[in-house]
């Protein structure tokens, strides 16, 4: 009389196989998830072109923008008073905007300095909807910008848990948009400052260690 196959054998098979098959989905999605993070895409050249044909257009010249003390005198536009961490000053526009407001101007002040900084070069994780997320500290006004693919949407308020938080004054972003060489001066001196999350998962997966490479090059 034979005896019954045994089915043991075939049954470690089986885990084995499934086993090393999970194990090589594990390193494709790993090495998928590195590719992504070292091959971020470049939006540089789109923003040129888009400043270049004028679709962008930095707010000083678009508005005619001068930042001045409130006892400055000027002749010409209407003017938005901003309290800074200096006391009051005054935005004047030379240019005539009449329906613009304070916060339209401030979004406008900070999309275009993002844009200077390579913000948009940030990406979401690989494989999910988590967006590069930056606080902006402008004197005593919050703002934050979340990034998705390639686009930067600005708005008012915190932000929980900000990957970047950078701080600075009205006064700053006028010199940086005037003067880009000022930059390297503004944040060396330590009248604009940046700090990044301590997550290096976040840093990495996101592309923030090429934006710390470039600010990183004005200390």
């Amino acid at each position: 009389m034979n005896n019954p196959p045994e089915k043991e054998p075939k049954k470690k098979s089986i885990v084995l196989i499934s086993f090393l098959i999970l194990v090589i989905l594990v390193i494709l999605l790993i090495s998928l998830f590195v590719y992504q993070v070292l091959n971020i895409k470049d939006y540089s050249e789109v923003y040129e072109q888009r400043i270049a044909t004028g679709e962008i257009v930095d707010p000083i010249t678009k508005y005619g923008l001068l930042f001045q003390n409130m006892n400055d005198v000027w002749e010409v536009g209407r003017d938005l008073i901003v309290n800074t961490l200096l006391g009051d000053k005054r935005i004047i526009l030379e240019k005539n905007f009449p329906d613009i407001n304070l916060e339209d101007l401030e979004k406008e002040f900070i999309e275009y300095a993002a844009i200077k900084l390579k913000l948009y070069n940030l990406q979401e994780i690989p494989f999910t909807s988590i967006k590069p997320k930056i606080q902006i500290i402008v004197d005593q006004r919050d703002y934050f910008i979340e990034v998705s693919k390639g686009e930067l949407f600005v708005s008012r308020g915190f932000i929980d848990n900000p990957d970047l938080t950078l701080r600075t004054s009205y006064e700053e972003i006028f010199k940086m948009i005037n003067n880009e060489d000022y930059i390297q001066e503004s944040f060396s001196s330590g009248k604009s400052t940046f700090e990044l999350t301590d997550n290096y998962f976040v840093l990495f997966s996101k592309g923030y260690l090429n934006l710390y490479k470039e600010l990183e090059s004005y200390f």
